[in-house]
């Protein structure tokens, strides 16, 4: 009874009402309610931020993914904002926009931030997905990615002559969707069959900027399906991670590790990956069976060698162009009791330089889904020093 009248436990209910009173003020009021919806959010995520940061335990409170959806969310709202405005623009003037115009160049960057909120939805899901209790978390973030790649797709069919190399998929019935539970999704696969796909003729910018006015505020109207593990935070618990250089013309005669990979330019170069996922994780992964680990990798160019500093070398984009793809995954050796381990092979760099490999743990279910482990961020990565011999 004590601790449900703490400060924390207010907070917390303050913040999902403020986050129901702005999903309320958007179903009410539409695109009207934006604004105000955007504050009660902001305030939601200071509630949120405050409970993270007077935290006095070394357990992580576990607000991380509530803060991230919310973000998430603004971004949603501001990108529908923006695409409104253009449009009445639009309806006011009577013409699509020219090319190299504000007006056309804030309409292509609006309808690829979508496709790029659309991709961190999936992103969230993939980060957070395997902690969650409900898989009505994954269909509803999934639902979201849903509603970011249609909104994307209606700007494009209704300013067909910004987007001419565009050709408006036929989406039959909403198949293709990953979700079918949610009101969005039913909208949305109504608005495809009756609406979206038989836009085929030509039409007045006028029209076509009244109904796609119309399309977002019905959107922004329909009720936002949160995650049911939205309301249950939980700590998310991390994995151990380590990465190594063993050289591996070394590393049969037991070489120490180092923090720094030593490289040539044209040579393969290798790091040494270890560690373990807790037990604890893995009794709570009972619905998703973890069947393999991997790493996926990531390189960054930092800066030039010294040596390279005083004569002319490769500007930085250049560089940057020539580093290969090292993304994977790559599978690592893993045991019943959640360690793992891998020496990786890894493509030679063609210049010289300090580059920063970053590499993200993950694992692969029994259904054949990929999710990310959470992990220390000063752990998953090393830096790579490639010179040539002087």
């Amino acid at each position: 009874a004590k601790s449900s009248l703490s400060e924390d436990h207010f907070l917390w209910i303050a913040a999902l009402k403020n986050v129901a009173m702005a999903e309320a003020l958007l179903g009410s009021l539409g695109s009207d309610g934006i604004p105000d919806a955007s504050s009660l959010i902001h305030t939601s995520l200071s509630y949120l931020h405050h409970l993270d940061t007077t935290n006095n335990t070394k357990t992580p409170r576990g607000f991380a993914f509530q803060s991230r959806l919310l973000f998430l969310r603004l971004d949603q709202l501001d990108l529908v904002t923006v695409i409104r405005q253009l449009t009445r623009e639009t309806r006011l003037t009577g013409d699509i926009p020219h090319k190299n115009t504000r007006h056309h160049q804030h309409l292509v960057n609006a309808t690829r931030g979508l496709e790029s909120l659309g991709l961190r939805y999936r992103q969230l899901n993939q980060k957070y997905g395997l902690h969650f209790q409900s898989n009505l978390s994954t269909s509803s973030l999934l639902a979201q990615q849903d509603v970011c790649n249609f909104l994307s797709r209606a700007t494009k069919v209704f300013f067909a002559e910004i987007f001419p190399s565009f050709k408006s998929p036929n989406v039959d019935g909403g198949k293709s969707r990953n979700s079918y539970k949610f009101l969005p999704n039913k909208l949305m696969n109504e608005l495809d069959s009756h609406f979206l796909n038989v836009l085929d003729n030509p039409m007045e910018p006028l029209v076509r900027a009244a109904a796609l006015l119309e399309l977002l505020e019905g959107m922004i109207k329909v009720p936002n399906t949160l995650p049911r593990d939205f309301f249950s935070p939980r700590p998310i618990i991390l994995s151990d991670l380590k990465l190594s250089a063993v050289p591996s013309e070394n590393a049969e005669y037991g070489a120490d590790s180092c923090d720094v990979i030593e490289a040539l330019p044209s040579i393969c170069f290798y790091c040494a990956v270890n560690g373990k996922i807790p037990t604890k994780l893995i009794q709570q992964a009972t619905k998703r069976p973890i069947v393999s680990v991997f790493v996926w990798c990531n390189l960054v160019y930092l800066s030039a060698v010294e040596d390279e500093e005083a004569r002319e070398g490769p500007d930085k984009e250049t560089v940057r162009g020539r580093i290969p793809d090292i993304r994977g995954p790559h599978e690592l050796i893993s045991c019943a009791d959640g360690r793992f381990y891998a020496e990786l092979e890894l493509p030679p760099l063609t210049d010289e330089g300090t580059f920063l490999l970053e590499m993200k743990l993950g694992c692969r279910d029994s259904a054949g889904a990929e999710w990310e482990l959470q992990v220390r961020p000063s752990s998953c990565q090393i830096v790579v020093r490639s010179s040539r011999s002087r």
